[in-house]
């Protein structure tokens, strides 16, 4: 896995659509609340003229199709920065739930999409949390979860909300129709701008601590081991000068070492380094990949029931 990547400007454009979205949000809201006030003369008997009529639907079409671009403009940069940020976590924390693909699949998969992203947004602020707790000398950050809950349940009240007053819109035949319909639509919306604050809050608040993975050695999470190296890993092997060879240094043949890059060869050494320096515990779920992490991270694994997925090869 590489190092860690800058996300401050994804970060940064991400919170700046949101923004957007609010402001076109509110204008939206007001659209809308004077289409019901239009609708209301004609449903009292007031009649509405064709000029009104003409351009109530002209600017509801406007606003439309600019709310449309940008709200996918938005998410397209939400997601974008969404899976940067757990690509940087995935460089320094291992065994983490998913893989870094999730951070935007999850978004699409359909009925996984009502859960995947909480679970990986909650994940990351947990895990980063953790991270800097251990690893980070004098962190007095807190980035909290407190608000993901609603974040969540924010999003999937407004998006059942918004299916609603779109399936509404598309078979009106009457006035009250219409009238239903913009309710909907007005209702969707008052969700729609605290979702958007959160969300903010939820970018800003995270951003402010990942830079410090800057400031951190990468740890390895995924190098290669030798096929069939579990007979290689018996702790005492002697060298040649008689000095005992560390177990954990036999999973990787000199073959795959070869054919590694500079940046892979820099993390074994760290890996080796951080071996010998901590207590740390040594994983693998399958014959490709070591995993590297502490025994908190192991106990939790243990908490959750997923520990069978994985054997200990090296306990210092």
């Amino acid at each position: 896995m590489d190092d860690v990547k800058s996300n401050v400007t994804r970060g940064m454009v991400a919170q700046s659509l949101i923004w957007i979205v609010m402001v076109v949000e509110l204008v939206s809201l007001v659209s809308d609340y004077f289409q019901y006030v239009l609708l209301q003369d004609a449903v009292n008997g007031n009649g509405i003229s064709a000029n009104a009529a003409d351009a109530n639907d002209t600017r509801q079409r406007m606003i439309g199709i600019v709310y449309l671009l940008v709200y996918i403009v938005s998410g397209i940069t939400f997601i974008l920065w969404f899976r940067r940020a757990y690509y940087n976590l995935h460089t320094q924390v291992a065994l983490l739930q998913h893989g870094e693909g999730w951070a935007a699949g999850g978004w699409f998969v359909p009925i996984v999409s009502w859960w995947r992203p909480l679970q990986i947004m909650r994940e990351m602020y947990v895990e980063t949390q953790h991270l800097f707790t251990q690893r980070v000398s004098n962190y007095s950050g807190n980035i909290s979860t407190v608000l993901l809950g609603w974040w969540w349940t924010l999003w999937i009240v407004e998006g059942v909300m918004g299916q609603i007053s779109f399936q509404l819109s598309r078979h009106t035949t009457t006035v009250d129709d219409f009238v239903t319909s913009t309710t909907w639509s007005m209702i969707s919306s008052v969700v729609a701008l605290p979702l958007a604050l959160i969300t903010i809050k939820i970018i800003y608040d995270y951003a402010k601590v990942e830079h410090l993975m800057f400031a951190l050695e990468p740890v390895v999470e995924d190098v290669a081991v030798e096929e069939g190296a579990e007979g290689a890993m018996a702790v005492g092997a002697k060298e040649e000068n008689g000095e005992e060879e560390l177990a954990y240094l036999s999973v990787v043949s000199e073959e795959v070492l070869a054919g590694l890059s500079e940046i892979k060869k820099r993390k074994i050494s760290i890996f080796i380094k951080t071996m010998q320096d901590t207590d740390l515990i040594a994983l693998y779920g399958n014959e490709q990949e070591v995993k590297l992490i502490d025994a908190d991270r192991w106990a939790r694994i243990q908490e959750q029931g997923i520990g069978d997925r994985f054997r200990v090869i090296y306990r210092k």
